[in-house]
């Protein structure tokens, strides 16, 4: 087995001592159980609103030169990824 980069051990020495620290303090006093349940929620309602919120991306991308592409399942989006990568000469 090869061994470690002296500098690569000590970078990541230093890396695993401090993330755990610094990472707390990133996080201290959030409620983990309400932001857990307003995601939820948000995901509920995105769910409810689906169809509307695709057309919607569908439209602002196609503003911003985008051709969105859909699929009923994963061979038709494999099928789709394929005609674009052909109308491109990808081979």
């Amino acid at each position: 087995m090869k061994r470690m980069d002296p500098r690569l051990r000590s970078t990541l020495r230093d890396f695993s001592r401090g993330f755990a620290a610094k990472r707390e303090a990133c996080f201290q006093g959030l409620d983990f159980e309400r932001l857990r349940e307003d995601l939820a929620r948000m995901k509920d309602q995105a769910i409810v609103r689906n169809a509307e919120l695709l057309d919607r991306f569908e439209a602002r991308a196609q503003r911003h030169g985008s051709r969105v592409l859909r699929a009923r399942d994963g061979a038709e989006a494999n099928r789709l990824i394929l005609d674009v990568l052909k109308e491109h000469g990808v081979r």
